[in-house]
């Protein structure tokens, strides 16, 4: 077991605090100081989607993050992969490790959606529902989305998330994101999900490889957080 010390998790797109407690529970239980924000739109700090930017995203993030009284390990989901490497470059001394999982990895000057372009992924890409005007993202209520994101999920934790979904602001998936020598210097691991169908794990191998050798693989879906708790605690908890 690692000794004590200060974790921040992010939740990604359309989704909010909630699904990170069944591993900020056993991580408390071991002694660690665990933080799991809603970002601002999200859970219980929502406001117009068409308010909310990547920047809003950042900033509060770093606020955070100089309020703990020691460096903090930064941990990542998904589109929070951005918002995790952006704080790095500002805040780098502040960060004692960034842990990406199912994540998306920037270089300098990208989006997510032009990270995107360029992935073999496209599971999600059918399902997405943009309204410029309200600037949002929906997603669109099926079967598939559920097979997408919580496959393998029990049914009762895939409704329950599913559930819990919410409008996603449109802004922080067209900002774009400046990384470089400080991002670059801060310590990295990146937990790739194998049965991830939302972000397939060749495409999370290519991110993960430009970024960090400490390459781990988790026998997961895109929503570890659900599908594989116990071996998701285990590795966060080893360093």
């Amino acid at each position: 077991m690692s000794s004590p010390q200060t974790f921040i998790f992010l939740h990604g797109a359309w989704q909010a605090s909630w699904c990170w407690k069944r591993v900020a529970d056993p991580l408390m239980a071991a002694g660690h100081r665990v933080i799991t924000p809603d970002l601002p739109g999200h859970g219980m700090r929502m406001q117009p989607t068409h308010t909310v930017t990547f920047q809003d995203y950042v900033t509060a993030i770093i606020e955070l993050v100089e309020q703990q009284a020691e460096p903090v390990t930064l941990i990542g989901h998904s589109m929070a992969g951005l918002i995790i490497s952006q704080v790095a470059e500002h805040v780098p001394n502040r960060i004692k490790e960034l842990v990406f999982i199912a994540a998306y990895i920037p270089e300098d000057n990208q989006s997510l959606f032009s990270i995107a372009e360029k992935l073999e992924s496209r599971g999600v890409s059918p399902l997405l529902l943009i309204d410029r005007v309200k600037q949002e993202i929906q997603l669109k209520r099926c079967p598939e989305l559920m097979s997408l994101f919580f496959n393998r999920c029990s049914t009762k934790d895939a409704q329950e998330a599913f559930n819990q979904l919410q409008p996603q602001p449109l802004q922080p998936f067209t900002a774009k994101v400046r990384v470089g020598d400080s991002f670059n210097r801060v310590a990295k691991r990146f937990f790739i999900c194998t049965d991830d169908r939302v972000l397939l794990p060749s495409d999370q191998l290519k991110m993960s490889n430009k970024a960090t050798k400490h390459i781990t693989h988790l026998d997961a879906d895109h929503s570890a957080y659900y599908s594989n708790t116990e071996d998701l605690v285990s590795l966060i908890n080893q360093k």
